[in-house]
């Protein structure tokens, strides 16, 4: 991950000058036992299924990646010029760990996993992003999913 020490001067000084939302409150939900819970993934890596629109600059939108997706028909599209794409080059399951998923269900650890992840580009201002968060979670309870892993890029 780049410090902002390590950036140009003007993307740290952009990047310093954004501000943190807050909320008021706090949503809280009982959670299933994890053994009884369907899981999906929610990333930030920008990914795409190849022939899919790329992510462009101030892109807010999502893009869903099958589970089933095979690893070389992903594609990263992150626009940011600070992201390091050399662990996703190397092992995509560092942005989308759905082979770890597998595991975890294969064990009796987690209940299932989801048919569908979701992906969307991180760099982007939070504020834009509440109609993502409400899309995302949207077809996450349609797909009746328990729990969300984040991964954040």
């Amino acid at each position: 991950m780049a410090r902002l020490t390590d950036l140009h001067e003007a993307s740290r000084t952009r990047l310093s000058g954004l501000e943190c939302p807050s909320y008021e409150t706090q949503p809280w939900v009982q959670p299933r036992a994890l053994e009884r819970s369907r899981i999906a993934i929610v990333s930030s890596a920008a990914l795409i299924r190849r022939g899919d629109p790329v992510f462009l600059p101030t892109d807010a939108g999502w893009r869903p990646i099958p589970h089933d997706l095979l690893d070389n028909e992903m594609l990263l599209s992150h626009v940011s010029i600070n992201f390091d794409r050399t662990g996703f080059q190397q092992d995509p399951e560092v942005v989308l760990p759905r082979r770890r998923l597998d595991e975890l269900a294969e064990a009796g650890v987690i209940g299932a996993v989801g048919t569908t992840h979701y992906t969307f580009m991180g760099s982007n201002d939070p504020n834009v992003l509440g109609e993502t968060a409400r899309d995302i979670a949207g077809r996450l309870k349609a797909e009746r999913i328990d729990a969300a892993i984040l991964v954040p890029v």
